[in-house]
């Protein structure tokens, strides 16, 4: 069986350690070719201030980036009020969990995964019933 996943940046940045990077960036570039993995817009702007091989990953697919539209916009403020103290805290200056959980809402009928390893985004996944999964998870159900 084969998933779709809506990737936070925690996750990606857990997946591509240094010493790994090059061979899970081309595995994640064959699920983002093959339309199995989707990254927010916002969570591509995050990836753009890691680490080389991340941001120049991030950069490279900017085409592939999904974005936020006026329909799902809608559906993020909802999210910022209903689930702030999961999703927006004082440590995190910009974030993209918000975006992350309204588009996993906004786009539900899909089926995506959300493949988060924040514990905020999780916990608004069990809240909305929304599937998830950690990067360690992924690498077991994607033999990676």
């Amino acid at each position: 069986m084969f998933h779709t996943y809506l990737a936070d940046t925690s996750s990606l940045v857990n997946l591509v350690k240094p010493r790994i990077a090059s061979v899970r960036l081309r595995f994640l570039t064959r699920l983002l070719d093959g339309g199995r993995l989707r990254l927010p817009d916002a969570v591509a702007r995050e990836l753009c201030e890691c680490n080389d091989d991340l941001k120049g990953w991030a950069n490279r697919h900017s085409r592939r980036w999904l974005k936020s539209t006026n329909e799902n916009t809608e559906t993020l403020a909802a999210v910022c009020r209903n689930h702030a103290r999961y999703l927006l805290r004082e440590d995190k200056k910009y974030s993209a969990d918000a975006v992350v959980i309204s588009m996993a809402i906004y786009h539900r009928a899909a089926g995506w995964i959300v493949l988060a390893d924040d514990a905020g985004i999780q916990a608004v996944c069990l809240l909305e019933q929304l599937p998830y999964c950690t990067s360690q998870a992924f690498r077991v159900l994607e033999a990676v």
